[in-house]
């Protein structure tokens, strides 16, 4: 049994919990898993466990199953596939069940037995066509033949819903090179090897993931007329009260104030749900940001939201939802706004989901950016016909602010003087050959985590900086971004792709330009990353070496010696 994950997507419910500890009308879900194990004859249960361990090692001690059940602790989370090394003596003497710890199922495991029986293979997995994010293909023999399809939720795709039978088999595809990785990996080895997976439609059956806050409450609902009467009260997620009324059995799992730095008094979102008419809703606060804004996101039984508190004081926030309404019109893939009070700084965003650009598997990175990089064509295109209320323009003041940026943050905050003299006359070539491009409205921001895979299309988010400028500022920000790490191949074949987008004169300037465009952008980010740090977000701190490396190839690939130096000094006091 998988256990061993953080639950990120559920909290502030799993600061103190583990998700599969987490109660399902009243019933811990990984019990509920354990007495479907049980009675399908499983009588020896091994347990993987990284996040709150002694909160499992409580539960067992408090609960008694039929099955003998043994813990797997895992000091570095090994990830799914990584999590069946320790194991591998206990495991390798037939086929065993690798079953996620945080799911709701009822399901007749014979189809699965048959398929596992029936021919050689690595193992038979258990897939949903109607529910889940349908990432996976097979053939018409049920040969999985894709895990991550390119065409998601199409006709011949299914989920993976976590229900597996394995072969010992699988111990021999085990990436020697690799502590940590997914269980896919040794999976796609064995189909190389001649050993299979096959896929398995059971139905009747039923199946949920408890990843978000709308799933757990749908989950609730779904189980009515399965051994439970009606569906749970739903309440706002704040610091006193339990949405979901959790049974006498299952440990507390709303965190206290204290050790909450997150949770905040005021919750705007209750006047969005009284605006959408949503009687019943749950909200769970997901931040706060250096742009003066908070971030919720509330979910009611038919549909999710995200609100946006906006405090002031940054006029370009203003201009979020008369953007998103513009572009929307003009078939750009952005969140439809519900509702905005500018008097109140409240605003409200369809939820676009979870599967952010920086989230999605790539492991054919071409093929997914490449699909961005369309989208982003479309976006400059589009954008640059229409009458938009935007930023200034780029200017040399404006480059200048984000290298002094860098400077400030970075470069002062290590003790340095500020920028050597000869790195700033080399940004003063960066800022001149900029301002020489040809200007196109640029999202300005466009990096991974502002990019979300929605109905099959990549939308954006966070444009509310968009202006006119240097359509390799953008470029740069998507293909040098150090939250993705794309490899230097990647990033110039896909460079290549995008300028074959272009008219020939703009497709050459784009080429010339691009790696002055990423000195650039990576010099502010940098300097971002360091201002946000400043202001208590440490999470930005991990971001600065793969920045400092990128500028430095960046640099290099200019002749700017001086701003190549001026990294490595990142690089050296990190």
């Amino acid at each position: 049994m998988l256990a061993a994950g953080f639950g990120t997507r559920l909290r502030p419910l799993t600061l103190r919990t583990p998700k599969p500890l987490l109660p399902l009308w009243g019933v811990p879900l990984l019990a509920r898993v354990l007495r479907q194990l049980e009675a399908w004859g499983v009588s020896e249960i091994f347990v993987n466990t990284h996040w709150l361990p002694e909160a499992f090692r409580e539960f067992f001690t408090r609960h008694a199953f039929d099955a003998r059940v043994t813990l797997s602790h895992e000091p570095e989370i090994l990830g799914t596939g990584g999590a069946l090394r320790p194991l591998q003596k206990q495991l390798e003497d037939g086929p065993f069940w690798l079953v996620n710890a945080d799911i709701a199922f009822d399901l007749d495991p014979a189809p699965l037995l048959r398929a596992f029986h029936a021919r050689p293979c690595v193992a038979s997995v258990w897939l949903k066509p109607d529910a889940g994010p349908r990432t996976v293909e097979t053939d018409c023999e049920g040969r999985v033949t894709s895990w991550r399809s390119n065409t998601p939720g199409a006709n011949n795709t299914a989920t993976l819903t976590g229900v597996h039978v394995v072969s010992p088999d699988i111990f021999r595809f085990l990436p020697a090179d690799k502590n940590v990785f997914s269980i896919l990996d040794p999976y796609q080895a064995a189909d190389g090897a001649g050993l299979p997976v096959m896929g398995v439609q059971a139905e009747p059956s039923f199946w949920s993931d408890i990843g978000t806050h709308q799933s757990y409450y749908q989950t609730h609902a779904n189980l009515v007329g399965r051994g439970v009467s009606s569906a749970p009260p739903l309440e706002s997620i704040d610091r006193y009260r339990n949405p979901m009324a959790a049974g006498k059995d299952c440990p507390p799992y709303l965190p206290d104030v204290k050790n909450v730095s997150t949770l905040e008094p005021a919750d705007p979102s209750r006047e969005a749900c009284r605006e959408l008419h949503w009687p019943r809703a749950v909200s769970v606060f997901l931040g706060a940001r250096g742009s003066n804004r908070s971030f919720w996101r509330v979910a009611s039984p038919d549909a999710n939201a995200i609100v946006i508190h906006d405090s002031g004081g940054r006029a370009e926030n203003l201009r979020y939802a008369p953007l998103a309404r513009n572009l929307h019109d003009a078939g750009i893939p952005v969140p439809r706004v519900l509702f905005e009070n500018r008097g109140t700084g409240l605003l409200v965003l369809e939820d676009l989901g979870d599967l952010s650009l920086k989230e999605a598997e790539t492991s054919n990175p071409q093929t997914v950016y490449t699909q961005v990089l369309d989208e982003v064509h479309a976006f400059h295109q589009t954008a640059t016909r229409l009458d938009l209320d935007l930023e200034p323009p780029f200017d040399e003041a404006l480059y200048t602010w984000e290298q002094n940026l860098f400077e400030e943050h970075q470069l002062r905050r290590r003790g340095k003087s500020g920028l050597p003299p000869r790195a700033r006359e080399e940004y003063a070539r960066v800022t001149a050959r900029l301002l020489a491009s040809p200007r196109a409205v640029i999202h300005r921001d466009l990096q991974s985590t502002n990019l979300f895979l929605c109905q099959n299309r990549w939308h954006f988010i966070d444009f509310q900086g968009m202006r006119r400028g240097a359509i390799a500022y953008d470029l740069a920000s998507l293909l040098c971004d150090p939250y993705a790490a794309l490899d230097a191949s990647d990033r110039a074949t896909l460079l290549r792709h995008y300028a074959s987008l272009c008219e020939p004169a703009a497709a050459s300037r784009l080429l010339d330009d691009f790696h002055f465009a990423a000195v650039q952008r990576l010099t502010q980010a940098m300097g971002a990353y360091g201002r946000l740090a400043a202001l208590g977000h440490a999470e930005f701190e991990r971001h600065l070496v793969p920045a400092a490396r990128l500028l430095v190839e960046s640099a290099r690939c200019c002749g700017l010696g001086a701003v190549s130096e001026m990294a490595d000094v990142v690089l050296d006091n990190r």
